[in-house]
C-alpha cells in the first residue's frame, strides 16, 4: 500500500527543515580568532609527537617552535574565549 503525499507540503517542510540547518550552522560557526588559535595549539602539540615518532629530527630549533607555537596558540585560545 502506498502513501500518497502532496508534493507542496513536502517542500514546505523541506524548505522548513533546511532553513532551521542553515540557521544552526550559522549559530555555531566558531569564530576565525579561535579556530587560528586551536590550529597554532595543535600544530605546536604535534610538532614534539612527529618528532618523536621519527618523521621529523629531533632538533632544539623545532623544539623551540613548538613551545613557541604551544604557548602563543594557548594564551590567545584563552584570551577569545573570555578566561583571561
Amino acid at each position: 500500500m502506498a502513501v500518497r503525499v502532496l508534493p507542496n507540503r513536502v517542500s514546505v517542510v523541506q524548505r522548513t527543515v533546511e532553513n532551521e540547518g542553515v540557521k544552526l550552522v550559522a549559530r555555531n560557526k566558531p569564530r576565525r580568532s579561535i579556530v587560528i588559535s586551536t590550529a597554532l595549539l595543535l600544530g605546536g602539540l604535534s610538532l614534539p609527537l612527529l618528532m618523536a615518532a621519527g618523521v621529523l629530527p629531533v632538533s632544539f630549533l623545532l623544539g623551540f617552535i613548538a613551545f613557541i607555537l604551544t604557548g602563543a596558540g594557548g594564551m590567545s585560545l584563552l584570551i577569545f574565549w573570555g578566561e583571561i
